[in-house]
């Protein structure tokens, strides 16, 4: 009897944390509760700091809908006139690479070598802040040089993506986001360091 009563508390409290899920396009996923869907978009609930938030999203900017209960729903469709000339097959591939890069880019390189250059940047300048945020642009555009790192097979778990060019297409779509965001930022960051170094040194 003990047995069941902790088994239905587990299969409980799974039940009440189990949500919703939205792909979007970009391979970002949104979790909690789809209330709707039509026309004029999807209304989601989600919870930020313990209140309920409800949300409604354009159908342009989704890729599918994933219900707790197992259903799921594509509502990307391809519109050459709107742009979209992807297949449903191809953009799936797509958001999963980018989706892959989410999950398994950290960027900490992209960082230390923002950091390190920019504060190189403003200890040459000398302390001369007009040149700060040429420097850290062109800095910051030199970390879409290197190649992104390659996929590891063994983190995907539908190897037949491996196959699909869109899918190492949305891969490299988000590392080379994410590196360029990073690399400006910390390349800021290191340039205010290197140019106090430099005031504090003259």
């Amino acid at each position: 009897m003990k047995l069941i009563l902790v088994f239905l508390a587990v299969f409980a409290s799974f039940v009440g944390v189990s949500q919703d899920k939205i792909m979007l396009l970009s391979g970002k996923v949104l979790q909690g509760k789809i209330l709707s869907s039509d026309t004029s978009g999807v209304n989601y609930q989600y919870t930020k700091k313990g209140k309920p938030q409800v949300v409604v999203l354009d159908h342009y900017r989704i890729y599918s809908l994933d219900y707790a209960n197992g259903n799921s729903e594509v509502i990307y469709k391809r519109d050459s006139i709107a742009g979209r000339n992807y297949t449903v097959k191809q953009m799936g591939a797509f958001v999963a690479g980018e989706r892959y890069a989410f999950e398994h880019f950290n960027g900490t390189g992209t960082v230390i070598y923002g950091v390190l250059t920019g504060a190189l940047s403003g200890l040459l300048i000398k302390g001369s802040s007009i040149f700060v945020a040429p420097a850290v642009i062109a800095f910051g555009f030199t970390t879409l040089i290197p190649p992104p790192k390659k996929i590891n097979p063994e983190d995907v778990v539908d190897k037949e993506l491996l196959k699909e060019k869109y899918f190492l297409e949305g891969y490299k779509r988000v590392i080379r986001s994410k590196r360029l965001g990073r690399g400006m930022v910390s390349a800021l960051g290191g340039a205010v360091i290197g140019v106090t170094i430099a005031l504090l040194t003259n």
